[in-house]
């Protein structure tokens, strides 16, 4: 399917849609890694935090530690997950006595539990949560209401390093990667934006030349019968007609003026109910087969009356497709009624091939009309294009019978085309998926 095949509106939604949706693109990685690198910065990966913010010393790790324990004493986790953290402050200098009321539970080897404790509670007084940080070392203390878990930790770190320390190779190396990634995110939108807006503008001038196409050639295919059905009109009223003859010949060229006027205005109908997509479609399974022998059975006579032969040919696979009959039947009338305007002299022969390909099934109406050339067989779908650029033939419809057989085939789950015809004309070629039932 070709961009303006696309209807106005869903190109801006899709134009939308994907400037919103390059940005989350870039972002997601980036926001992934960040989250990922949290969630993963437990206690076990302490070591990253020195190494990318070596200017902190171990504070950095200390206060992280510090906050994971009060976090497990204050919502009373097993004891096992407490001296986990513990440990890890334990390697960072800091000595930890565990307390539940009168029993201590655990306390760091070496150390006096009831000296640490003594000399906490000196400075923490009655409080039940306190964290001292200065020159000389820290000083923690947490207890738990609900469990009467007290912890208490006392360490010789210092506050802040003291003395210039470089920033570490590793930080830098990743500030300048996500500079460099949240700069390319913001050269892509900037790109991305104004090419979208630029196909956008293009699109819609290209969209109100259509439109402005479309009521120049309505009025003008409108204008033509209208005059012609005035004339007719003027002749009746003015007392022209003389002879019953003539009379007749009036009123049937004014009942076919009236006729072509009421099919123009049911194909822009149509053709516009289709790209609002307000159409419709009441899918059944059908035996294509069948179905083509008993239109040509029905039809055949009639197209023929009117100068149209019609043949069927097919492999003999009676295949089965998802489509909606009536509006099936309108693409074929569009088809045939299109063969009859460029037929060649009076008559115009029609063959109608139906054979399975793969999983799908090839429909095929080849006629030995005037056909088209080669470099105006892409735009025959194209909405309003006619090959006779001037319309000075307005029997031969207003360009909407292609366009309305496109849309009603894609909507059915098909594709359509079309290419020179072994007959000499055109060839319309669709193809529809088969039915899953058929397959099995």
């Amino acid at each position: 399917m070709r961009l303006q095949d696309i209807s106005i509106k869903r190109r801006i939604m899709l134009a939308n849609f994907a400037m919103v949706l390059v940005p989350l693109c870039l972002l997601i990685p980036i926001v992934g890694l960040l989250l990922n690198g949290l969630h993963h910065s437990s206690a076990a990966r302490l070591t990253e935090l020195t190494w990318l913010w070596p200017e902190k010393g171990p504070m950095l790790t200390v206060q992280y530690l510090i906050s994971e324990l009060r976090v497990k004493v204050e919502k009373d986790k097993k004891l096992k997950s407490i001296l986990k953290t513990c440990r890890l402050l334990e390697a960072q200098g800091i000595a930890v006595v565990i307390r539940r009321r009168d029993e201590i539970l655990y306390a760091t080897e070496g150390i006096s539990a009831l000296g640490l404790e003594r000399q906490v509670a000196r400075l923490a007084g009655r409080s039940q949560v306190m964290e001292l940080w200065n020159d000389d070392g820290f000083i923690f203390r947490c207890v738990s209401r609900r469990s009467g878990l007290s912890v208490s930790a006392f360490g010789s770190v210092p506050f802040m390093v003291q003395g210039e320390i470089s920033e570490g190779l590793a930080k830098g190396i990743i500030e300048t990667i996500l500079m460099a990634v949240v700069a390319l995110e913001i050269v892509v939108v900037i790109v991305l934006g104004r090419y979208l807006s630029q196909l956008l503008s293009r699109q819609i001038l290209k969209y109100e030349e259509g439109r402005k196409e479309l009521i120049a050639g309505i009025s003008h295919d409108l204008a033509t019968p209208l005059t012609a059905l005035k004339g007719y009109i003027s002749g009746l009223r003015d007392g022209i007609v003389r002879t019953e003859e003539k009379r007749q010949h009036y009123i049937a060229r004014m009942y076919e003026t009236t006729e072509s006027m009421e099919r123009l205005v049911e194909s822009l109908f149509m053709f516009s109910k289709l790209d609002l997509g307000r159409v419709e479609f009441l899918v059944e399974r059908v035996m294509l087969g069948e179905y083509f022998a008993d239109f040509v059975e029905d039809r055949a006579p009639t197209f023929l009356t009117r100068g149209l032969t019609l043949r069927l040919t097919s492999d003999g696979a009676n295949c089965a497709v998802e489509i909606d009959r009536m509006q099936f039947g309108r693409v074929i009338g569009n088809l045939l009624e299109n063969s009859l305007k460029y037929k060649r002299g009076d008559a115009v022969t029609v063959e109608l091939d139906v054979r399975r390909s793969g999983d799908e099934v090839r429909i095929a109406f080849s006629d030995d009309g005037m056909g088209v050339e080669a470099d105006q067989l892409p735009r025959l779908f194209e909405s309003f294009y006619r090959t006779d650029a001037a319309r000075s033939n307005v029997s031969k419809g207003s360009g909407l019978g292609l366009a309305v057989v496109k849309r009603i085939v894609e909507a059915m789950n098909g594709r359509v085309w079309a290419e020179a015809s072994a007959l000499g004309g055109l060839s319309i070629v669709m193809t529809f998926p088969l039915s899953e039932e058929a397959g099995e």
